[in-house]
C-alpha cells in the first residue's frame, strides 16, 4: 500500500480530496524507530502529527509516584500526537516503539501552512 492510499485510511484525512492528500504526502517526512526507542516524551513540547506505517507504538503516562499507566497501542495506519499539529502544547504521554517502527510525520508549521493555504 502507498503513502498516498495509507493516509485515504485514516480518518482525520479521510475527508480529504486526492488533491489535498497528494500535498499532505509531499508534506511529510518518514522517521524510523528502533524497538524500545522513545518517539514521543510526556511534557515535552509536541512538533508533529505522525501516522504509524510500519510497526506499533505502546502510548504510556507517568504518575506523580513515577509509574507508567499504560494507556493505548497505536498501529498501522493510526495517529498519534493529533493535537500538536494544532498547538504547541506540552505532550500528555509517552510513545514508545513496540517494536521497529516508521512513521510519516507531518510537522506543525507545514500543517499549519496548508490549513491556512487551502480553503
Amino acid at each position: 500500500m502507498s503513502f498516498f492510499d495509507l493516509l485515504k485510511t485514516v480518518p482525520i484525512f479521510s475527508s480529504l480530496s486526492d488533491r489535498d492528500l497528494t500535498v499532505i504526502e509531499a508534506l511529510q517526512g518518514v522517521e524510523t524507530f528502533r524497538r524500545d526507542e522513545v518517539i514521543i516524551k510526556q511534557e515535552e513540547t509536541g512538533r508533529s502529527l505522525d501516522v504509524v506505517i510500519e510497526g506499533a507504538v505502546s502510548i504510556t503516562r507517568s504518575t506523580p509516584e513515577a509509574h507508567k499507566i499504560r494507556l493505548a497501542e497505536v498501529l498501522r495506519g493510526e495517529v498519534l500526537g493529533e493535537l500538536s499539529a494544532l498547538d504547541a502544547g506540552p505532550r500528555l504521554a509517552d510513545g514508545t516503539a513496540m517494536q521497529d517502527c516508521k512513521l510519516l510525520a507531518l510537522h506543525r508549521d507545514k500543517f499549519l501552512l496548508f490549513v491556512q493555504n487551502e480553503p
